[in-house]
């Protein structure tokens, strides 16, 4: 079975606790957080994830802008073949959706980009992705190597 990276950028206020709980549910969450406005104080992505952390989920704490934007909720999940379809009808329900980008799937064979400083590759390289953990894709190179990378900094052969 597959496994397919998806981020997310939802409007916090046009979605519910029991909306997000039900998005993720069935699939692995690899990171949430959000933002909040505080010049128009809509507060609604950090009440979620507040709610989310005192339930037990792992949240980034929301960051606190004072623009004219939105409380938008930033989710990065990993979607089994069993969910896609119920993740995809999710979505097309869902009013909040602002943005949204199907990633990698276990078993892609991948372009790892030259690194940077925090990298722990030397050079740039092709692998395949044998997993995801936390907010990174593991990517193993030809000698049996892993490296662990964000999925949007991937590419596609």
């Amino acid at each position: 079975m597959a496994t397919q990276a998806l981020t997310l950028s939802l409007v916090a206020c046009e979605t519910s606790l029991d909306e997000i709980k039900s998005l993720i549910s069935g699939c692995e969450l690899g990171d949430i957080g959000g933002t909040v406005n505080t010049k128009y104080r809509d507060y609604d992505a950090e009440d979620i994830l507040e709610a989310l952390h005192a339930e037990g989920v792992s949240v980034q704490r929301a960051r606190h802008l004072y623009d004219d934007g939105a409380s938008m909720l930033e989710i990065l999940m990993y979607v089994p073949d069993s969910e896609r379809a119920r993740v995809d009808a999710w979505l097309s329900d869902c009013e909040a959706l602002a943005e949204m980008n199907w990633g990698v799937s276990i078993g892609d064979t991948v372009d790892m980009p030259e690194p940077t400083d925090t990298d722990s590759w030397n050079f740039a390289f092709s692998g395949n992705v044998i997993g995801f953990r936390c907010g990174f894709a593991q990517v193993e190179d030809g000698d049996g190597d892993v490296f662990d990378i964000e999925p949007d900094r991937l590419t596609t052969e």
